[in-house]
């Protein structure tokens, strides 16, 4: 009996005072609010979702499709991934589609060569890609 009321005790104590994860949620955010007000995002944990793009040059997400054909970077957010991301995260299969991505923005305060001074910021730590579901188009 004793045995069972310390082990109560034991996950009291710990149900009660355990660590508070709130801070490390993260927040749906458009590529738009992200453009407008990228200080406003600055080191938080954000999902974005657009159309994602990996090349050896150009690995980022863009607000559209059409901002991906026309290199429009003013509208996109590079990624920060590592081949070890990419294999973790699944990414090969979803190159060139809409998905949903989770990661901590950044905005460089030196100049970066490989991600150059035309995207608003990147996204590092990735934790998390998913295929965004395309609406079916009635007939």
């Amino acid at each position: 009996m004793k045995k069972i009321i310390l082990i109560l005790l034991i996950l009291n104590t710990i149900f009660c005072f355990g660590q508070n994860v709130s801070s490390d949620k993260y927040k749906s955010v458009s590529i738009v609010s992200l453009i407008a007000n990228p200080q406003n995002y600055l080191n938080q944990k954000v999902i974005l979702k657009g159309f994602l793009n990996f090349e050896k040059d150009d690995m980022s997400i863009y607000l559209s499709e059409i901002d991906y054909n026309n290199f429009n970077t003013q509208n996109a957010v590079y990624l920060i991934l590592s081949m070890n991301d990419m294999d973790k995260l699944n990414i090969g299969k979803m190159n060139r589609r809409y998905v949903s991505i989770g990661g901590t923005f950044y905005i460089s305060q030196n100049k970066n060569k490989q991600m150059g001074d035309n995207y608003i910021g990147a996204l590092k730590d990735v934790e998390n890609v998913e295929l965004i579901e395309q609406r079916k188009k009635n007939k």
